[in-house]
């Protein structure tokens, strides 16, 4: 551990030692050894996956040339093959997993093998003779033994690697009781599942009323390295890439907050997998330390889906604007009419990861001073509001300025909406899932807006609401919730 420095003067300080002999050169040959398995790494991830697909498609190419008629055997042997990798890219069958083995994967691996060899063979028999059926049996189960045994030897060579490796993916334990060791315990007597487990995260304040807190791991195994609220700043001070929630300890909806406190790129391994969680598309759950486990994707908002929303959002802003001139310029000029200059109203919101913006809308109030329109919650029915503006707010059009910081990159179309930093604050001292809905960008509109939760309605329902939208986010969810924003608009409905 480092010693501080306490202000003591330096002609009091005792000479630093000098450095050992070779010291340097020993700094030096450590820095080549991670620099070695960093590259080793790498390789091995590119070549993981095309070793893999390479010998599906000789196995399923094999095998359609085969029994398919020599005239389209070459047809069907390039759409066989294509029809396999394609089937295990989909499941997901081209990425390393440590909570699954060959024989969680073997009937999958089968049903997909027979399938991509023997649909492209039927489709060309119509009007030639089938193959003998003892003979094609053969080849086909030919074909999943070659495919079967290219993923054995593909776990095991992939075991050996983690065996091998000095030091194991860091790795912390979200958890508080006999489960939780179990998990520690196997980690460490498993050094082919590539987990150092550097310490624990403490799932609860005290132990619940009546129950007797299990012992305390040895620190020196697994130390308390803070608790729930802390888990995001432990992840980044230890450089953690794996998170591991042991649900069985984890009190209440925790275990939740715990998923979406993990940054993007982290590994996250719930077990027992909770059931309002989606595992990763193609991923069936599978086992860690004999408990069912179910890896869980956090997607980050540089993700390829998440571009492709920005990409979205920015052109339909672009064309929404020219498209509702009129209207903003109608809006404008009765705002102007009715409450003299300032037609637009400016204030500091949240946004994405906490970051502060400037959101703008139609002023529809004159607020008194500036505390006023930070701190006050609901302008409902304020006898200052005229006629314009209380139509502005029934019908959300002072929102649409807010295109604008669409297209500056601000907002979203959909998303969580925007607060002010006064009520964020608050609400985050009340609700600790608050702060997680700042994963997503905020949005014009939202999944807790079409669900009439907006004004003067319940924070918690709005924070449940708004962080399963972040959890199960798609961009066909997107557009949903855009067509029942136009529903409710059209329908009058208003704040």
């Amino acid at each position: 551990m480092p010693v501080q420095d306490l202000g003591v003067p330096s002609a009091a300080a005792p000479p630093a030692p000098a450095p050992a002999p070779g010291a340097g050169r020993g700094r030096a040959a450590g820095a080549a050894r991670a620099r070695r398995s960093a590259a080793v790494r790498r390789t091995g991830l590119a070549l993981y996956p095309l070793g893999l697909a390479g010998l599906d498609a000789a196995a399923a190419g094999l095998g359609a040339w085969t029994l398919a008629p020599q005239a389209v055997a070459a047809a069907a042997a390039t759409t066989a093959a294509a029809v396999l990798v394609g089937a295990q890219a989909v499941a997901g069958g081209y990425r390393p997993c440590r909570t699954r083995s060959i024989v969680d994967e073997a009937f999958s691996l089968a049903a997909r093998t027979a399938l991509a060899v023997l649909v492209p063979v039927a489709a060309t028999l119509p009007g030639r003779s089938a193959p003998d059926p003892v003979p094609a049996a053969g080849v086909v189960l030919g074909c999943v033994a070659a495919v079967l045994l290219g993923r054995a030897a593909a776990h095991r060579l992939v075991g050996l690697y983690r065996r091998a490796r000095p030091h194991g993916r860091r790795t912390l334990v979200v958890g508080g009781g006999p489960a939780t060791d179990h998990v520690i315990e196997a980690l460490a007597e498993r050094p082919a599942l590539g987990l150092a487990v550097a310490g624990r995260i403490a799932a609860a304040d005290r132990p619940a009323p009546g129950t007797v807190p299990a012992p305390a791991p040895e620190p020196a195994d697994a130390p308390v390295l803070g608790r729930l609220p802390d888990l995001r700043a432990v992840i980044d001070a230890e450089r953690a890439r794996t998170v591991v929630v042991v649900m069985e300890d984890v009190p209440g909806r925790h275990g939740d907050t715990a998923v979406r406190a993990c940054p993007p790129g982290t590994e996250v391994l719930v077990l027992p997998a909770p059931a309002g969680l989606a595992a990763s598309p193609g991923r069936a759950p599978g086992y860690l330390a004999g408990l069912p486990c179910t890896r869980l994707a956090v997607r980050g908002h540089r993700s390829p889906a998440r571009l492709a929303k920005r990409a979205f959002d920015l052109a339909a802003a672009l064309l929404i604007v020219p498209v509702l001139l009129p209207v903003l310029l109608a809006c404008a000029v009765a705002v102007r009419l009715e409450s003299g200059p300032g037609v637009l109203f400016r204030q500091r919101r949240i946004g994405l990861e906490g970051r502060p913006f400037v959101l703008l809308k139609f002023r529809t109030l004159r607020p008194s001073d500036d505390r006023e329109a930070d701190t006050r919650w609901s302008v409902a029915g304020d006898h200052r509001m005229g006629p314009v503006g209380r139509f502005l707010r029934k019908t959300s059009l002072d929102e649409l300025p807010q295109l604008w910081n669409i297209v500056r990159g601000d907002m979203s179309l959909v998303g969580p909406r925007p607060e002010r930093p006064h009520f964020v604050q608050q609400f985050t001292g009340a609700h600790p899932g608050y702060p997680l809905r700042h994963r997503a960008p905020v949005g014009l509109t939202g999944w807790s807006q079409v669900h009439g939760l907006r004004g003067d309605t319940s924070i918690e329902r709005r924070t449940r609401l708004d962080n399963h939208y972040i959890d199960g986010w798609t961009f066909s969810g997107d557009l949903r919730i855009l067509l029942m924003t136009v529903r409710e608009i059209l329908g009058g409905g208003g704040r």
